[in-house]
């Protein structure tokens, strides 16, 4: 009998999945046609853990497609918001221009317009304080959801290895009560 490999365990994965049959140690033996199922487990669980880690990598990072989409919108956003800021600069600058007269009422304007401006930009970094820490709280609950999908994965694993060990130990004792009837 001729040791089985890591890859026939996958060659055997593959057929079976392309077959749409569910890879548990049972079948990959049947496909391979030998070897231990011990060795087939570790090969099986070896091949599953590096899927679920390619799954929790692809899962966590933007495509080049996503982060062009991304960088087009922030910079959508930021033309908006300068032309947007410019119209209102604009405005301002002819406002202060009628109102040179009253050198006085030119002072109070410029103090309640950096008041404002002060304001703004005080909330801005409030703002963006929340928003980083929102995104940090979004990245650990991703971080967590790939954890607990990861323990998921191998918990799925287990159960199919102890249905797989439960229909054995059916057999098993089917085949002891089916000698014990006929007297061997």
């Amino acid at each position: 009998m001729a040791k089985i490999t890591k890859s026939d365990v996958q060659k055997a994965i593959d057929g079976l999945r392309a077959d749409n049959k569910n890879p548990t140690n049972k079948a990959i033996r049947e496909f391979i046609g030998n070897g231990s199922n011990a060795t087939i487990n570790k090969y099986r669980k070896e091949i599953l853990d590096g899927e679920t880690t390619e799954v929790v990598k692809a899962v966590n990072t933007l495509s080049d497609e996503e982060l062009q989409a991304l960088s087009s919108v922030f910079s959508q956003l930021l033309i908006n918001r300068t032309d947007k800021l410019g119209n209102e600069y604009k405005q301002r600058s002819d406002n202060d221009e009628k109102a040179n007269a009253e050198l006085s009422e030119q002072l109070d304007n410029a103090n309640k317009q950096i008041e404002q401006l002060e304001q703004d930009k005080q909330q801005l970094i409030d703002d963006s304080k929340i928003l980083i820490n929102e995104q940090h709280k979004l990245q650990e609950q991703i971080n967590a959801q790939s954890t607990e999908l990861k323990g998921l994965y191998q918990k799925v694993g287990q159960v199919e290895l102890l249905k797989e060990q439960l229909e054995n130990a059916r057999k098993e004792l089917e085949k002891v009560r089916t000698d014990k009837k006929t007297g061997k």
